[in-house]
């Protein structure tokens, strides 16, 4: 199997090769100014002990983790200079992040990528951030204060079984820091060519002995892409956000939390929509609105050491007016959880759930609901035990989280997962998981117009009329499924060496294919014919892969990590509109990372950076766009000339004038991402 081809190959070990020279030379001539200082913050033991919570639900060590996980720490968000969380997850293996326009990301989890991605969970604090119209993320509305989260956990696969449906090819689970552990101002602010403008401010303070608190507010403003052809794409944008936490200690055994957050954003861009008339597509210039808020409480009981009770619920609001709709979402979601440990040899997490979503949805211009208001209720249970098979070698996992929603009604989603410690620095773990991805309510309202074929033109002919298609509500009678089998190996070779892989392959039944239907004349507004496609569930295919990270301390004062995945997808269809798009995802990703102490207040970062070409992207609005492969370098220069004082200036996609990343599904014109540059100073008070 040729993993990358020999051209590009080329280019990208030269990069990759030239950024590792360039690290031990530096590396070589700053080691007599050294020191006891250590660039990296944790050892690679302490990395690899970090306890996460993702996958169990509970507290435990990633080296033990039963499942392809990745952690982002709030190290490696400061050390890459990124100011986006969808930039943030391109160091994850098997995570494919493609930059759509100024404003938009496509983010999937082993493949089905697209700005309408529906695959992949994520969670803020144990919020849900997908949008219940179509089951994806408006990557753009979901920010945070950077330098308050903690660390980002990415489970690849499914976690259907703990998180629910929808957590399908991946969870993403955001933690931020608590409030005692944000004491103190912190102010930063900056300047750049595309990321024109940003600042922020937190204040964290302490109200008594069992309370503290924190409150931020943030801004930023993006200037505009250019299209493929140079034209300006006038995609330009703002953001502007605030939120607080409070963290109180009711006594030793029980604690309260209260979060939330608010913001509002301007999103001017492009939108090319079909006309009944020549040249049959226009383009406006769409300015977007979009603004939310939210409101989580928690109260935590620490029983004992192996039992604890959490009770989370949460208020989120969503309100986004644009070209083609507005739209308001109201969800209510109340989770408990209950982990204990009955005997030595069991370990239980279990749980109820149920959520609200209150949808207010309304075409505009020529697309149209056929239903506005919609509401709708979840309701969720799950268990899982981890059984000890051999003390400190062999543990079984069985588990299952059971849903009922208004779509499919009842679903269960099982797994089995079984790991082996063959000693002390390897685990070795096998997974087989069921999950599912439910309809969304914008799949089952909408008439869409997407597409005008001129009149003779191919598969229009002969038809001396336009030939107009439209998609309209789908007609679902299951949810789509995955098979999911999964193997992985997490090896600490040494007190410097570590790695991680992952081999997968997964099936999947009742996906999404468009079914075309009878050509019928319209006589109005125009003379024109009509073609309407619907969405059903005939498509089946598979994918598989394999994904390996490593993290290598080549000294106290450098660090490089590698991550690298290679996927394939096959459909077994070859009809238009499918949900298994085997061109949108790249088949190889090659991300190394080197961080190097120049000095004990010099740091430099180097990030390249390879992505395969997208063989055959398909778009609805016209036909399926190949787009080139890229490799790219981000550097970032860091000087603390005093222990509270911190300027720092960034390079991103160095290599290259600007580069393609993906190609909307619908309406947008292509954009080029471009090279760009900009500084910050970050004060501590």
């Amino acid at each position: 199997m040729r993993l990358l081809p020999p051209a590009n190959l080329k280019t990208t070990a030269q990069m990759l090769g030239a950024a590792t020279l360039l690290s031990t030379s530096i590396t070589a001539a700053a080691t007599g100014t050294l020191g006891a200082d250590q660039l990296v913050e944790l050892s690679l033991d302490e990395l690899l002990n970090v306890e996460i919570t993702s996958v169990s639900k509970k507290a435990e060590p990633l080296q033990d983790a039963p499942a392809a996980v990745f952690v982002i720490s709030a190290d490696d968000l400061r050390r890459s200079g990124v100011r986006s969380i969808p930039d943030a997850l391109r160091m994850v293996p098997g995570v494919q992040v493609a930059q759509i326009d100024a404003q938009r990301w496509a983010v999937s989890a082993r493949g089905f990528n697209g700005r309408f991605a529906a695959r992949l969970l994520v969670l803020m604090d144990g919020r849900s951030l997908y949008s219940p119209l179509y089951s994806g993320v408006y990557w753009e509305s979901q920010d945070t204060f950077i330098e308050d989260i903690e660390r980002i956990e990415v489970i690849r696969g499914p976690g259907a079984t703990l998180w629910g449906a929808n957590a399908v090819n991946g969870v993403i689970n955001i933690i931020t820091r608590s409030a005692a552990d944000t004491i103190g101002t912190r102010v930063y602010a900056g300047l750049g060519d595309q990321l024109e403008a940003f600042a922020g401010a937190r204040h964290g303070f302490r109200i008594d002995a069992d309370t503290d608190a924190r409150v931020y507010v943030k801004y930023k403003e993006h200037d505009e892409f250019e299209l493929v052809g140079g034209a300006d794409a006038n995609d330009d944008w703002d953001n502007v956000q605030g939120g607080f936490r409070v963290d109180h200690a009711l006594n030793a055994h029980d604690s309260l939390t209260l979060q939330g957050d608010a913001f509002t954003q301007d999103l001017s861009k492009f939108v090319d929509r079909p006309t009944l008339t020549a040249p049959f597509t226009a383009r406006f210039l769409d300015s977007a609105e979009a603004s939310g808020g939210n409101l989580i409480g928690r109260w935590t009981r620490t029983l004992s050491a192996d039992e604890d009770l959490q009770l989370q619920a949460y208020v989120d609001y969503y309100e986004r007016t644009e070209q083609f709709a507005d739209l308001e979402i109201t969800t209510y979601d109340v989770d408990f959880q209950h982990h204990f440990t009955p005997s030595a040899r069991h370990e239980i997490v279990w749980g109820l759930g149920y959520r609200l979503t209150d949808i207010w949805v309304t075409g505009r211009g020529n697309v149209s609901v056929t239903d506005s208001d919609h509401e709708d209720h979840l309701f969720s249970g799950f268990i899982q035990d981890a059984i000890t098979l051999v003390p400190e070698r062999w543990t079984l996992i069985l588990g299952s989280k059971f849903e009922h929603n208004d779509f499919t009604g009842f679903e269960a989603q099982p797994s089995a997962r079984v790991v082996f410690k063959p000693a002390q620095r390897q685990t070795l773990w096998a997974a087989i998981s069921r999950a599912v991805r439910t309809p969304s309510v914008g799949e089952q309202v909408n008439v869409i117009p997407f597409q005008t074929i001129p009149p003779n033109t191919p598969p229009n002919f002969p038809n001396p009329l336009p030939l107009q298609l439209v998609n309209v509500g789908d007609q679902y009678d299951d949810s789509v499924e995955q098979l999911a089998y999964e193997l992985g190996w997490r090896f600490d070779a040494s007190d410097r060496l570590s790695l991680d892989t992952a081999l997968y392959y997964a099936e999947y039944d009742n996906g999404r294919i468009a079914t075309p239907g009878a050509v019928s004349f319209v006589p109005a507004p125009v003379p024109h014919t009509r073609q309407l496609l619907q969405l059903g569930n005939d498509l089946e295919g598979e994918t598989y892969g394999i994904e390996l990270a490593a993290t290598w301390d080549v000294s106290d004062s450098t660090r490089v990590q590698l991550a690298y995945s290679h996927q394939r997808t096959f459909d077994h269809d070859d009809l238009p509109g499918d949900d298994l798009n085997e061109g949108s995802q790249p088949h190889n990703q090659l991300s190394l990372r080197t961080d190097i102490a120049l000095s004990p207040q010099l740091e430099l970062n180097l990030w390249g950076r390879y992505v395969d070409r997208l063989p055959a992207l398909v778009v609805a609005t016209g036909p399926a766009v190949s787009i080139p492969s890229y490799t790219e370098l981000d550097l970032q220069l860091t000087w603390r000339p005093q222990p509270k004082l911190e300027l720092s200036l960034v390079g991103r996609n160095l290599l290259n004038p600007s580069h393609r990343e993906f190609v909307q599904e619908a309406f947008t014109p292509p954009s080029e991402v471009e090279r760009s540059v900009y500084g910050y100073v970050k004060v501590d008070f």
